[in-house]
């Protein structure tokens, strides 16, 4: 893991959820959107990453890539979880 990814998943993430918290976010909403934030630190996803990764695998096909991009996001899949 770059030290970046560690920094985010090993200190940033607790202090940003604990902020949540403080500021009156239920501890269940903020553990679930920091987990979010911590798997894609962890997995390095990123929307840019996807795309470039989608390009890689099936070339340029833009509308493919969008019409992709759509069922995800419809679907409600967190983008540290999408495939190609």
């Amino acid at each position: 893991m770059h030290d970046i990814q560690s920094l985010i998943c090993n200190a940033l993430a607790d202090l940003a959820e604990q902020a949540l918290i403080d500021a009156g976010i239920s501890a269940l909403d903020a553990s679930h959107y920091m987990g979010i934030i911590r798997a894609r630190a962890r997995n390095g996803q990123t929307g840019a990453a996807w795309q470039r990764a989608h390009a890689n695998c099936h070339g340029n096909d833009h509308q493919m890539m969008v019409q992709g991009y759509l069922d995800r996001q419809e679907k409600g899949q967190p983008v540290h979880r999408w495939t190609h």
